[in-house]
């Protein structure tokens, strides 16, 4: 009974968070179609495919943060998911800048793949462009959110994913129907609410370790990394497969 109690204790939370996640893409579409052309609504099914195709294949970083801080965690190894968290937010961050850095040939070639129309290619790289810029922001969550489920946090992890998906709800309609920014104020709520909400996952991980002890008592060792980037292959091909 007792680990059944502790599993719904953790599944429930989860469960309530993730329910969170389409909310928000309702709500981009329901305010996209209120716009005044269908470009807008096709524009950002497009753009919500590509970053879905972006994101979820590095998907990784969520969950092997999961399971190697769940590891640590379980052994009582402070040292262990110090490491883990600083090598893992350190791929991260160079993932999310490696595609910014790549954002226009990632854009001509999804315009090679899916070749739409000259209405929605203008709408859909306006949005494309402003919301690559949230991609480090993105990824650093994913092992963020990754640490909190790996220490047994999942209210946390329900404060972290409401907020951050409320608040890009919220902006949506003050950008889009307050300020007029259209397809615009789409991403740039979506990017906007991504960095406020990371840092929130720090906030809340520092109320159950040091966080400056990730960055000053934790050393970037290459064997660490190695062994991360093939725990990560993995499930990066096998995401891959799944949403290709």
């Amino acid at each position: 009974m007792r680990l059944n109690n502790k599993i719904v204790k953790m599944a429930v939370p989860l469960i309530l968070s993730n329910i969170t996640v389409p909310l928000l893409g309702l709500s981009n579409t329901i305010i996209a179609g209120h716009l005044t052309y269908s470009y807008y609504l096709a524009a950002v099914g497009l753009g919500a495919m590509i970053f879905n195709f972006l994101y979820w294949g590095l998907g990784f970083f969520r969950m092997s943060s999961t399971g190697l801080i769940a590891q640590a965690y379980g052994a009582k190894d402070q040292q262990e998911i110090n490491s883990t968290v600083l090598h893992s937010i350190g791929l991260a961050v160079v993932t999310g800048l490696l595609l910014i850095l790549l954002q226009y040939p990632l854009y001509r070639l999804v315009v090679v793949l899916v070749h739409p129309d000259e209405n929605i290619l203008h709408l859909l790289k306006q949005y494309y462009l402003i919301r690559i810029w949230g991609a480090p922001a993105v990824l650093v969550n994913y092992v963020l959110v990754g640490t909190i489920v790996g220490i047994h946090k999942p209210r946390g992890l329900l404060l972290l994913l409401s907020i951050t998906n409320f608040l890009a709800i919220l902006l949506s309609i003050i950008l889009v129907f307050g300020f007029h920014l259209n397809i615009k104020g789409l991403a740039i709520a979506d990017m906007v609410a991504q960095y406020v909400g990371l840092l929130i996952g720090f906030v809340i991980l520092s109320k159950h370790f040091n966080i400056r002890n990730i960055f000053r008592k934790a050393h970037f060792q290459f064997s660490k990394l190695t062994k991360l980037l093939h725990a990560n292959r993995d499930i990066f091909i096998r995401t891959l497969c799944i949403i290709g």
